[in-house]
């Protein structure tokens, strides 16, 4: 015992380390739907995947990829694999793989019907919900100019909105959106200040007031005596200041 408590002892610390791994997290699996976004959110997690854990060689990469395949994604790698055994298909890159997945899943017209979708985005609710729908729809549109990018996003705002940024002089979709979300939001109609409405009481009362010592000086012009409230009698439509002649 004390032979193994000396050896314990005595070993140098460098071999008492062992060698860890990063784990990697696998990519989640596809099921075949055909959301341009999702296809391509997996594809790029794949692709994540593969330089994580040093894959290159390409034809493990195809086999690799299967395996993350569910539902409709998994029936049709089945009847692709199929056409591989008998010769009438080849994919052993991933590249090929990547083109016949898109082919297969992307929607058609995916592009225009994205374009068609911008002329509808309009800015109805607040500046970043527009901004937020505006760049989903551009995920979709990969060959759009700048100068369109910002045009179409500049159409769709608000007048008050699209003036703000035309005085900012934005040159891009990216300085676009960040002014954009950076104004108060345009959803309602600007409201009175507070500060306006509490100013607003003593305006009120003072101009009671005037109209009091309008009366007032009315009546001594008339030659009438204004009288104490303890001599007033209610009478008439207006108790609040009593009137009698004035004394000579």
């Amino acid at each position: 015992m004390d032979l193994l408590s000396r050896a314990v002892v005595n070993t140098p610390a460098g071999s008492m380390k062992h060698s860890s791994r990063t784990q990697v997290p696998e990519p989640k699996s596809y099921g075949g739907a055909r959301d341009a976004n999702e296809l391509e959110n997996f594809l790029f997690d794949v692709e994540q995947y593969f330089r994580a854990i040093k894959v290159n060689s390409e034809e493990k990469k195809v086999s690799m990829i299967v395996m993350y395949m569910v539902g409709d994604a998994k029936l049709w790698w089945r009847k692709k694999y199929a056409e591989i055994e008998d010769g009438s298909c080849i994919i052993n890159a991933w590249e090929i793989l990547k083109r016949e997945l898109k082919s297969q899943f992307f929607l058609e017209n995916t592009a225009f019907n994205a374009r068609k979708a911008l002329l509808e985005c309009k800015h109805t609710g607040s500046v970043r919900e527009y901004c937020q729908a505006f760049s989903a729809l551009m995920l979709d549109i990969s060959d759009m100019s700048i100068v369109d990018k910002l045009f179409y996003i500049m159409e769709g705002l608000k007048p008050c909105a699209y003036t703000e940024l035309n005085r900012r002089r934005v040159n891009n979709l990216i300085e676009a959106i960040i002014a954009a979300e950076s104004l108060s939001d345009y959803n309602s109609e600007p409201q009175r200040p507070l500060r306006e409405e509490i100013q607003a009481e003593p305006m009120v009362a003072r101009s009671q007031g005037v109209k009091r010592q309008t009366k007032v000086g009315a009546a001594r012009a008339a030659g009438l005596q204004i009288l104490p409230p303890n001599k007033r009698v209610e009478s008439g439509s207006n108790p609040s200041l009593m009137l009698a002649p004035a004394e000579k």
